[in-house]
């Protein structure tokens, strides 16, 4: 059986790649191991609110309109953080990844559910995808593949790519649960080091609750649950406790000679908080435009599909450096300097530049912001970070309309900023 192009994973990214595709007259065949579209499901679900007018997505999966979210700190002090409007979106992602993938069938994609990808060969005039459904062996054969499989990296090596580096551990279930309103945060050492825990209501009596470390997170997921600030709120578990490895760390190449990854098979992550809808839709956007550019010209060949490489990385890469940065420090602060930034940002100059520059989705213009003002490290102590590795100078280079922005020192903490 042949096809243009294979897409391995029904997800966000390969569900919005294989519309791209087909909707350009692509033959385009999408593998997916599971009998049903977006289950298991784990994602807690949540995307900023300008990714649906940008791609026009679905919205009738979309549970809960959020503005705002508290964040706890070691201590118990909070901070509220947002606007007025809704910045983010709560969806059921099983629908919403079902009504992405029935887009793509809609203009034409071939869906193969059930269907496991065992073996990907390329060879010098195609790629051959071996797929096992139940008890029957099919072989597809395809110009091109696109690996969109999630957490799964097991067909990296297969098409001579790597799979990302670094991983957070992640676990969440639903509960029954009593005033929760709003998303809450929580951090701080005994919770989930380096990381944060989190409760965000789906509806009046139900919330998704859930902690993602570096490391092994069910223990402290058990911690949260029983902390004083949620065990007299959560009832009933309404869902098995599910586990996934989140990349935090993009591929270092995401394209070979036929090959491609997108989402967080690329590690195409957030890195500071391991969300990735948003990524994996934007850059699957991107492949398939190299794709489409490839299929004009007949040359599915690592330098003429490298166009994708460098466009979702000029599309991304600096909020990616930024969020490793950013989580970096996170990392090496203590419970008093996390209780000490929780207490900068209810103060006027923190909320003046979250209602200025914050985007769920885009965060390097907030960090610069950010780390220009002396008070930020002041609560972070300052020498402490003496020894923090900045973002590459690259990261901070300014686009086309935008200014380069100045730091000032600010004592020993700016002084790895300055040095750029």
């Amino acid at each position: 059986m042949r096809a243009d192009v294979v897409i391995v994973g029904a997800g966000p990214s390969g569900n919005w790649a294989a519309g791209r595709l087909a909707a350009a007259g692509l033959s385009v065949a999408v593998v997916e191991e599971h009998r049903r579209i977006g289950e298991p499901r784990f994602c807690t679900g949540i995307l900023g609110a300008k990714a649906f007018d940008e791609f026009a997505l679905p919205r009738a999966p979309i549970q809960r309109a959020l503005s705002t979210a508290v964040v706890y700190s070691p201590a118990g002090r909070s901070a509220r953080i947002g606007r007025e409007t809704p910045q983010a979106y709560l969806m059921d992602r099983a629908l919403f990844d079902q009504a992405l993938a029935e887009r793509a069938a809609h203009s034409g994609a071939a869906y193969w559910l059930g269907c496991r990808a065992e073996r990907i060969a390329i060879e010098p005039d195609g790629v051959r995808v071996t797929v096992r459904r139940d008890d029957e062996v099919i072989i597809l054969r395809a110009e091109a593949c696109l690996l969109a499989t999630g957490s799964n990296h097991r067909l990296h090596g297969m098409i001579g790519l790597p799979a990302p580096g670094e991983f957070l551990d992640c676990v969440q279930a639903e509960y029954a649960v009593s005033a929760l309103s709003e998303v809450e945060l929580f951090v701080g050492r005994s919770v989930a080091p380096g990381s944060f825990g989190w409760a965000a209501p789906v509806d009046e009596g139900r919330a998704r609750v859930g902690v993602c470390v570096m490391g092994s997170a069910l223990a402290y997921f058990n911690r949260l649950t029983a902390s004083p600030g949620l065990a007299g709120r959560l009832g009933e578990p309404l869902t098995p406790l599910r586990k996934r490895r989140v990349p935090i760390s993009a591929a270092a190449s995401c394209v070979g000679d036929r090959a491609m990854l997108v989402g967080d098979a690329a590690g195409q992550v957030k890195p500071l908080t391991g969300g990735g809808i948003y990524y994996s839709i934007l850059c699957a956007d991107l492949a398939a435009d190299a794709l489409i550019e490839a299929a004009a010209e007949g040359d599915y060949s690592r330098d003429r599909l490298s166009r994708y490489e460098r466009a979702w990385r000029r599309a991304i890469g600096r909020d990616l450096a930024f969020g490793r940065y950013a989580r970096r420090l996170l990392g090496w602060s203590g419970d008093r300097q996390l209780d000490a930034l929780i207490d900068f940002c209810r103060t006027d100059e923190a909320q003046e530049v979250i209602a200025r520059s914050a985007e769920f989705d885009a965060h390097h213009r907030f960090f610069v912001e950010l780390f220009k003002l002396p008070s930020f490290w002041d609560a972070l102590g300052g020498g402490t970070f003496r020894r923090m590795k900045a973002p590459p100078a690259r990261a901070w280079a300014p686009s086309v309309t935008e200014e380069r922005p100045r730091f000032p020192v600010v004592g020993a903490a700016s002084d790895s900023l300055a040095a750029m």
